[in-house]
């Protein structure tokens, strides 16, 4: 396969989830997180199950792999609410940096519970990832040091938390699975598990949910999310793994030029050096 595959699956990865993280943060704003994250994963399941019924029409999975991908989508859908959270609180920036830094979580973890080894570039951009969140979530005003947004750091690091553990074991479950078969049930997991969240956790009633309309912000998001995702597994399939991860892995960068463009945020130098050396951190994690 070409490389020229991988670089183009890494770079529409990249576009998709940056772009989409932006109009996630949109959304929440506009709508809150509940109804933003809840009109997302809906839309998005909505598509899947659509493209999945026209193009497979193989619905049988085994037990197992239907069990594991059902408990990760759990994890997953907790990561996709605290992360619209963040972004509702922002600075978007930050909170889209910090839940990408999700490798620092899952190399370790990968290491402690499947046994995979860990080069010294590994370690050192463990590392950097975790200076680069401590320059992310500060301000300097009069000479003191500040946390930035509180709340929304929390629920940043929640998301980078969960993904981290979802992602450990979700490369495992779904060994031998096409990517579209992925897609499908974990979408639609996704979707049943957030409903249990919102209504048994969260105190979200009916009219959360009865009340919310798609909108442009909403159905942008879930469109590039899904785009994002496609062009991941493809490029995963091609056997381009070390070409389409890293590339792949500087979308914040995207997400934090639209912020800063169209929302007109506002970081300080210690912060934009933070943003730099997370993704720098991410990037060098994913190198084989």
């Amino acid at each position: 396969m070409s490389p020229i595959t991988g670089v183009l699956a890494g770079i529409v990865a990249a576009i998709g989830w940056g772009i989409g993280d932006f109009f996630a943060a949109k959304a929440s704003k506009q709508q809150g997180p509940y109804r933003a994250a809840f009109l997302t994963v809906l839309t998005g399941t909505i598509l899947v199950v659509a493209i999945y019924t026209a193009w497979v029409h193989n619905f049988v999975i085994s037990l197992d792999k239907l069990t594991a991908l059902t408990a990760i989508s759990a994890i997953l859908i907790l990561a996709q609410i605290a992360f619209f959270k963040a972004l509702e609180i922002g600075p978007v920036g930050v909170a889209a940096t910090i839940g990408a830094a999700y490798p620092v979580v899952t190399v370790p973890l990968a290491i402690l519970v499947f046994g995979v080894g860990i080069t010294t570039l590994q370690f050192l951009a463990i590392i950097a990832i975790i200076l680069g969140i401590f320059l992310t979530s500060i301000r300097w005003e009069k000479r003191l040091i500040k946390v930035n947004q509180v709340k929304g750091i929390v629920f940043a690091a929640l998301s980078m938390l969960c993904w981290g553990i979802g992602f450990a074991f979700l490369d495992r479950a779904v060994e031998g699975l096409d990517w579209r078969q992925v897609a499908f049930f974990q979408y639609t997991t996704m979707l049943l598990w957030q409903q249990v969240l919102f209504r048994l956790f969260l105190g979200q009633r009916n009219q959360t949910f009865t009340s919310a309309r798609p909108s442009l912000a909403t159905t942008a998001a879930a469109t590039l999310f899904l785009i994002g995702n496609a062009a991941f597994y493809v490029g995963l399939g091609t056997g381009l793994a070390a070409v389409v991860t890293p590339l792949s892995s500087a979308y914040p960068v995207i997400t934090v030029l639209l912020a800063l463009i169209f929302m007109k945020e506002r970081l300080q130098i210690s912060q934009f050096l933070g943003i730099a050396v997370v993704v720098s951190g991410v990037i060098l994690l994913a190198l084989p």
